[in-house]
C-alpha cells in the first residue's frame, strides 16, 4: 500500500496534479484533461488505475481503437466505457519504471485525444471542465451542471430510504439463516480437528449479512443484536465439538470414579449412568470435564480464540455496513 502511494504521488508531480490523501488518490487537469490516479479495490491484485474521460456529445470512445493506441510495452490492460478510459498497472518491479510507464501512457492517450480533437468531458458525454466526485462509494467525473443533478437525485434517495421502515422479523430470519450457514463451517472445520479463526469470521459475517439482505437496512440495536447472536452461535458451536471429542474418549464415570478432588459431585449426579456418558451430559459439564482433565486452559484458549475472531469480525462487518449504507447516498468532491 505505501508503495503503491509513493508511485502515485510521484506520478502526480510529473504530471503536475495533486495528490489526496484522505482518499489516497491524484486528481487534477493535465493539458486541459482531467485525470484520476487511484489504487485497485484488489487486495490479491494489486494494482493503479488510471482514468481520463474524453469525446463528443452523442460519440462515445471505440474501446478497440482506444485499446490500439496502448503500446504493449506500458505493461498495462485498458478498457474503455463510453466516455471514460481505464487503465490498470499491476504492482510489479521497479517504482521508477512503473511511474515512467504510468506518466508515458497518459501522455500517449491524451495526444490521441488532442489529434481527434476529442474534448474533455465528464461519464455521461457532456463537454467542459469536470472535477472528480465521490458518487455511491465509485470515484467519477462530473461537470458542475451534471453534479448538480446527481446531487439532488441521490439527496431524493436518501429522504425515501430514511422513511423505509427496518424490516426486523425478515433481517432476524435472515440472521439465523446465516447463522446456521456459518454454524455449519465452523462445526466442520473444527471436527476436522483446527481452530480457525477463519471460520469464526465466517460467522459474523454471515449473520450480519444475513439480517442486512432480508431487513434492508441495519441499525444500532439489530447491529448489537447482531454481534450477540454471533458470539453466542460460536460459543454454543463450540461446547458441541468439545462434548462430541469428549464422548468419543474411554469410558469417563470410570475415569471421573478414579480422581478423588473435585469429582464426587459429577460422580453422583451420573451414579445411574452407564460407564460411558450421554453426549448432552458431555455438553451440559464440557467445562467441568475439562477441568478433571487438567486441559481447562486449552478449553479456555481455545473457546476465547473462536470467540474473539467471531466477534471482531461481527463488528467489522457491521462498520462495513453502516459505511455501505452511509456512501449509498453521499456525493462529495474530491
Amino acid at each position: 500500500m505505501a508503495a503503491a502511494q509513493k508511485i502515485i504521488r510521484k506520478s502526480a508531480r510529473e504530471l503536475g496534479i495533486s495528490y489526496n490523501t484522505k482518499n489516497t488518490a491524484a486528481h487534477g487537469t493535465y493539458r486541459n484533461y482531467t485525470v484520476l490516479l487511484y489504487l485497485g479495490d484488489s487486495a490479491s491484485k494489486p494494482e493503479i488505475l488510471v482514468s481520463v474521460c474524453a469525446g463528443s456529445v452523442g460519440a462515445p470512445l471505440n474501446p478497440q481503437e482506444v485499446a490500439a493506441r496502448i503500446p504493449e510495452a506500458a505493461g498495462c490492460n485498458c478498457a474503455a466505457d463510453k466516455y471514460r478510459v481505464y487503465l490498470s498497472f499491476p504492482i510489479k518491479g521497479k517504482q521508477s519504471d512503473l511511474t515512467g510507464r504510468i506518466v508515458d501512457t497518459v501522455r500517449i492517450l491524451i495526444d490521441y485525444f488532442e489529434r481527434n480533437a476529442w474534448d474533455n468531458c465528464d461519464e455521461t458525454g457532456n463537454t467542459g471542465a469536470t472535477s472528480v466526485y465521490k458518487v455511491r462509494g465509485r470515484l467519477t467525473f462530473l461537470t458542475d451542471f451534471t453534479a448538480q443533478y446527481v446531487q439532488k437525485t441521490v439527496a431524493q434517495d436518501a429522504h425515501r430510504n430514511a422513511q423505509k421502515q427496518e424490516k426486523y422479523l425478515p433481517g432476524l430470519l435472515g440472521a439465523l439463516l446465516g447463522s446456521l450457514i456459518g454454524a455449519v463451517i465452523v462445526f466442520i472445520v473444527a471436527r476436522l480437528g483446527f481452530i480457525s479463526t477463519i471460520s469464526s469470521a465466517a460467522l459474523g459475517f454471515a449473520i450480519v449479512l444475513g439480517y442486512r439482505k432480508l431487513a434492508g437496512k441495519i441499525s444500532l440495536p439489530s447491529a448489537v443484536l447482531c454481534v450477540l447472536l454471533s458470539a453466542a452461535v460460536t460459543y454454543l458451536v463450540f461446547r458441541l465439538d468439545a462434548a462430541i471429542s469428549i464422548y468419543k474418549t474411554v469410558p469417563i464415570l470410570e475415569y471421573i470414579g478414579s480422581i478423588r478432588d473435585g469429582s464426587a459431585g459429577l460422580y453422583q449426579a451420573f451414579s445411574g449412568s452407564s460407564p460411558r456418558l450421554g453426549l448432552w451430559d458431555c455438553f451440559a459439564h464440557t467445562r467441568a470435564l475439562y477441568t478433571l482433565a487438567d486441559a481447562a486452559d486449552v478449553y479456555l484458549r481455545n473457546l476465547l480464540l473462536m470467540m474473539l475472531a467471531d466477534v471482531v469480525t461481527a463488528v467489522a462487518a457491521v462498520a462495513v455496513e453502516y459505511s455501505g449504507q452511509k456512501e449509498q447516498f453521499t456525493v462529495y468532491r474530491l
